[in-house]
C-alpha cells in the first residue's frame, strides 16, 4: 500500500496524469517511462537528488536517468529531457523556469577568524589566506560589489585545490577564506563550522534554472516532474525573483 505522503503527491498531480478511464493511456505512461535529467555536479548531489527520491517513491511506474556533470551540454543531441543550469541561456528553443538564485560567498571557519580576524571590506582580504579553486573563472582574481561598482581583488593564496568540496573542506579546517556558491555551504554555516564574509559585498545573483525544450506537448511523465519538482527546488534553493512563470529565455512564454 502507498504510504500517505506518496498518495497525497499523487492526487496533488492527478491533473497532468492518464484518466482511469483510458487504460491504454496507462498502460503507454508505465512503458515509456524513462527520463534523463542534467544537473550541475555539487548542487544536484545536495539538493536534487532527494526531490528526484522523493518523486520516483511517490510515482513508482517512472525510472529517471540523473547525470551530475558541470559540462554544458546538448539536450537534443544526448537525448536529455531536463536540465538544471546555473545562469541565464542564449537558446530560444529551451523553455526555462527559475527556482533559485545563487550567491558567490565568502565563507571561513571560527578558527581561522579567532587566529586572523574578520575581514571588514574586499581590500582586507590581501592581508590573508585564501583557498582558490583553479577550475574557478577568475582563479585568484574575485569580484565584488561596492556603491554600484564592480571591484576586482587579487587575493593570495597559498592553498589551490581542483574541486570546490575541497575548497570547502580546507575552510572548514581552517586554512582559509574560500570562494564558493551559497548551496555549496549550506549545511556548513547552519552547523557553525563556516561562517559567511562579507555578504554586502557580493556579485549580483546568478539564476538557477529548470530547462527544458520547446515542444508541441510536454510528455505526461515531464509535465509531472517539473510540477512535483520546482516547488521543492526553490523551497531549498531560496527565493527567487519572478519565479513564478516559466519563461522562454529572459522572455515569458505564452
Amino acid at each position: 500500500p502507498d504510504s500517505p505522503r506518496a498518495s497525497h503527491h499523487r492526487a496533488a498531480l492527478l491533473p497532468f496524469l492518464p484518466s482511469s478511464s483510458s487504460s491504454c493511456r496507462c498502460r503507454r505512461l508505465k512503458v515509456n517511462t524513462n527520463s534523463t535529467l542534467l544537473t550541475v555536479l555539487v548542487l544536484g548531489r545536495i539538493h536534487v537528488l532527494p526531490v528526484i527520491v522523493e518523486f520516483l517513491a511517490a510515482f513508482p511506474q517512472i525510472r529517471m536517468r540523473v547525470q551530475l556533470t558541470d559540462r554544458l551540454v546538448n539536450l537534443l543531441d544526448e537525448r536529455v529531457d531536463l536540465v538544471l543550469r546555473l545562469g541565464e541561456q542564449p537558446s530560444s528553443s529551451l523553455i526555462t523556469t527559475r527556482v533559485g538564485l545563487h550567491r558567490q560567498v565568502l565563507c571561513a571557519s571560527p578558527a581561522y577568524l579567532n587566529a586572523h580576524g574578520i575581514p571588514q571590506k574586499p581590500e582586507d582580504l590581501v592581508s590573508h589566506d585564501c583557498v582558490t579553486y583553479e577550475e574557478y573563472a577568475m582563479g585568484s582574481n574575485w569580484e565584488f560589489q561596492s556603491k554600484g561598482r564592480t571591484l576586482k581583488i587579487e587575493v593570495p593564496s597559498r592553498l589551490v585545490v581542483s574541486s570546490v568540496e575541497a575548497a570547502v573542506v580546507a575552510a572548514e579546517e581552517a586554512a582559509g577564506i574560500a570562494r564558493v556558491m551559497s548551496y555549496q555551504t549550506d549545511g556548513a554555516v547552519k552547523s557553525g563550522s563556516l561562517v559567511m564574509l562579507l555578504e554586502a559585498f557580493e556579485p549580483l545573483p546568478t539564476p538557477i534554472n529548470l530547462m527544458y525544450m520547446a515542444q508541441r506537448q510536454i510528455p505526461l511523465k515531464l509535465r509531472a516532474f517539473i510540477d512535483f519538482a520546482v516547488p521543492r527546488l526553490r523551497e531549498r534553493l531560496g527565493p527567487a525573483s519572478n519565479a513564478d512563470r516559466p519563461r522562454r529565455d529572459s522572455r515569458t512564454a505564452d
